[in-house]
């Protein structure tokens, strides 16, 4: 991740969140540009679609930040 972030767990910090997409079996990765800290609202940064759901993705070792 880019943009400035330099922690270790983007989920924690408020930067990235993983909610359902069009169907069970899709994650949506919104993306909060600002965190906790400010006042920015999350916006969806990508869909991952075919059997890939939220429960799936929601593992820190998934993703470097």
């Amino acid at each position: 991740m880019t943009g400035g972030y330099n922690g270790s767990n983007a989920f924690v910090d408020g930067y990235v969140q993983l909610v359902q997409g069009s169907t069970v079996n899709s994650t949506i990765v919104q993306i909060d540009r600002d965190g906790l800290i400010g006042s920015a609202t999350f916006r969806p940064f990508i869909q991952l679609d075919n059997n890939v759901a939220p429960q799936m993705m929601n593992n820190i070792n998934n993703f470097v930040f």
